[in-house]
Order: structure tokens, then C-alpha cells, then sequence
């Protein structure tokens, strides 16, 4: 005989948050919701949400993760943090349409870990206007961003943070909590001074899934509020100028044609011209970023060239040509 444990799940039920009890660990891999720890009594149908994850009840059954516009909170969805520690999760609803997602981050004078999850895939490599990529070696780990001389002794210690979704502009706690363990590895910090306003783009090809998360870690005590801000855009395409091939003879002065076309990922500056700390991408979407040299390229209404280099898809020199 299969002895069945019940889980506990704190859960937005259409929207309003409620206790229910699972017949596994968590809501992905478990087969059904009851309103009774011995597992006798059905839920209510429709959709439940557990740390990002969101399926709906039919017939005591639970179905395929789907989309779920009822529990998530719309794109363009912005939000500010609270003095208090906690592991913060925005579910956005990115809507059926196609193209680059923007993700602001701007962290306050103590440094917080951001990341975001799409179709599976985890996104942490930032652009800040301040001074420009933010990177980590871990694909899937928090990013902590912040200035380095208020980090509160970050690398080496494993936090214990309460869960808290947001949804109609309040974190509510859903009852979980995770262990975040933070290394040398998950810093990006930028030395003694702050890292303002820092913009991630990520890529949306297709119509489903439609929900992304963003995690927020907010690990250090005494922070005072906003401890943080975020915003999170709907997916749009991004705008297009002309490029030459990589290092065009004679820089400025050279007679190459303009062979490419690439797309401009704002991080600072009016919206068609190429800017210090902007990303530089070779399609609409944002899904590569343009490889590391020196090109010649137009803004977008073609009326300015400009001499830039990119360095990870970040332009790290920009240089208007006479």
C-alpha cells in the first residue's frame, strides 16, 4: 500500500487566494487539488497557481500547464519592493503577440538578485546606464545588481526567503519558502556607486506560452522602501538600423555599404539612435545578440552614422561620424 502525504498549497483559485492540499510535492507534478489534508474532497474547478506555475482543475483532474490570464498580472506590469526580505514573483501575461520583451530592473543602494523565465529558458544578463553589461557565469542564477559597497556580506550564505506573488498591485505570501544560496558567481555589481537603470531584453517567437516570471531575491536586511523597482513591457519588435559588415576599412570614412540590418535594444537616449550601454541584436526579437567588433551603422531614420563597438552585444563605444 501507497501511503499519499498531502502537500499544503496556498493558491490563487480565479484570482483570490485560498488553502487547498495537493497529492504530490508541488502544483507541476501533481495529479489533483482537494480542500482537505486527507485528500477526500475535490477543489472547485479552474485554474491554480503555485511559484509561477499555473494549471487548471477540471473534474478533480489537473490538466497541462497553460496559460492563465486570470492569474497572472498584465504586461507593462511594474512594482516596487518592500523593506522586507522575501523572494518576490511577478507572473506576467505577455499576451499572444511576438517580438523582444524589456525587463528594468533598477536596484536601490543595496544589491538584489533578478531573473526571468520564459518558455523554460532562464534570462540574467543586463544592461545598465550607469556602466553598461551586467553578466554572470551561471545561465540559470539569480543576478545580483547593486552597488558593491553596500552588498551586506552576500557571497557564502544560504538565505531562507518567504515566497511572495504579486497580483492587483499587492505581494501576498503563498506559503512556501526557498533556500537561496548566494556565491561570488551570482555578483554583478558595479564598484562603489549605484547601477541605476538596468534593461534586459529577452525573445517571445511564438503565441504560447504567453506567461513569463520574474524572481526577485531580496536577501539583505535593512533596506529601506522601494528597496527595488521593476518593469516588465509587452513583447515588441524592436526598431531596425543599417550596419556594415564587422571592422569596415577606414572606420568613418569608409566607403562599404551598408550589408545588415540590426536592431537596437534601448537602454539609455532617444529611441533611433544608438546609444552607450544600448544592445545591439541581429533580429526584431532580441534572440542573438551582434557579434563582438567595430561596425559603421545609421540610426533609424538613416539621416546619422555612427562608429560603434559591441563587446557582448553591448555597445561599449559609440562615436558619431561627421
Amino acid at each position: 500500500m501507497t501511503l499519499l502525504v498531502a502537500t499544503a498549497l496556498n493558491s490563487y483559485l480565479m484570482g483570490t487566494l485560498g488553502q487547498y492540499f495537493l497529492n504530490g510535492p508541488n502544483l507541476a507534478t501533481s495529479t489533483a487539488v482537494f480542500t482537505d489534508a486527507a485528500l477526500t474532497t475535490c477543489a472547485p474547478d479552474g485554474f491554480y497557481s503555485q511559484s509561477g506555475s499555473v494549471r487548471q482543475l477540471q473534474n478533480c483532474t489537473l490538466l497541462p500547464r497553460q496559460q492563465c490570464s486570470n492569474c497572472a498580472n498584465d504586461c507593462r506590469v511594474s512594482s516596487t519592493g518592500s523593506s522586507t526580505t522575501g523572494l518576490y514573483l511577478i507572473l506576467a501575461d505577455l499576451g499572444v503577440g511576438t517580438g523582444a520583451v524589456r525587463v528594468k530592473f533598477t536596484p536601490g543602494a543595496t544589491p538584489d538578485g533578478i531573473r526571468a523565465i520564459y518558455n523554460d529558458t532562464v534570462y540574467n544578463s543586463f544592461s545598465s546606464d550607469s556602466d553598461g553589461l551586467h553578466e554572470i557565469s551561471l545561465p540559470t542564477g539569480l543576478i545580483f545588481l547593486g552597488n558593491s559597497a553596500n552588498d551586506c556580506g552576500l557571497t557564502g550564505t544560504t538565505y531562507i526567503l518567504a515566497e511572495s506573488e504579486l497580483y492587483n498591485n499587492v505581494y501576498t505570501t503563498n506559503g512556501n519558502i526557498t533556500n537561496v544560496a548566494v556565491t561570488a558567481n551570482n555578483l554583478s555589481l558595479s564598484p562603489n556607486r549605484t547601477a541605476g537603470d538596468c534593461y534586459m531584453y529577452f525573445p517571445k517567437t511564438l503565441t504560447y506560452p504567453a506567461t513569463c516570471l520574474v524572481e526577485i531575491a531580496q536577501c539583505c536586511t535593512g533596506q529601506t522602501a522601494p528597496s527595488w523597482s521593476v518593469e516588465i513591457s509587452c513583447p515588441d519588435p524592436l526598431p531596425s538600423i543599417n550596419s556594415t559588415r564587422v571592422f569596415p576599412l577606414d572606420g568613418c570614412n569608409t566607403t562599404e555599404p551598408y550589408v545588415d540590418t540590426v536592431y537596437l535594444g534601448k537602454v539609455s537616449g532617444a529611441t533611433g539612435t544608438p546609444v552607450l550601454h544600448d544592445w545591439l541584436f541581429n533580429d526584431s526579437f532580441a534572440s542573438s545578440v551582434r557579434a563582438d567588433g567595430d561596425y559603421k551603422v545609421q540610426d533609424t531614420a538613416g539621416t546619422n552614422a555612427y562608429l560603434v563597438t559591441v563587446t557582448s552585444g553591448v555597445l561599449t563605444a559609440v562615436n558619431l561620424c561627421p
